[in-house]
């Protein structure tokens, strides 16, 4: 199953479109999240991502792709992503 990737086109902007429609909150930090404010971006949590789309449908910075279609100078991002829930699993252990 395909994941979607948040990149550079969210970082600083931080469009919370996604957080809204994301029926499975793969989307973090969320907005109660205490680090939320500080985040220079979203992340997806390609374990939890269902792949239904409708975060990339509604993104305004155009920032989130399919891992399958995510533009080579991009892929960093994936493992951006991938690194950001690892740390968090860390951090709540």
């Amino acid at each position: 199953m395909t994941h979607y990737v948040i990149a550079e086109p969210c970082t600083s902007r931080k469009d919370t479109n996604c957080l809204d429609v994301c029926p499975v909150d793969a989307i973090h930090p969320n907005r109660k999240s205490p680090d939320f404010t500080n985040a220079a971006k979203l992340h997806i949590n390609a374990m939890t991502c269902i792949g239904c789309g409708s975060c990339f449908r509604v993104c305004a910075a155009q920032a989130i792709f399919s891992r399958e279609e995510l533009p080579a100078s991009y892929e960093p991002y994936d493992l951006e992503n991938l690194q950001y829930f690892q740390l968090a699993r860390q951090e709540r252990a």
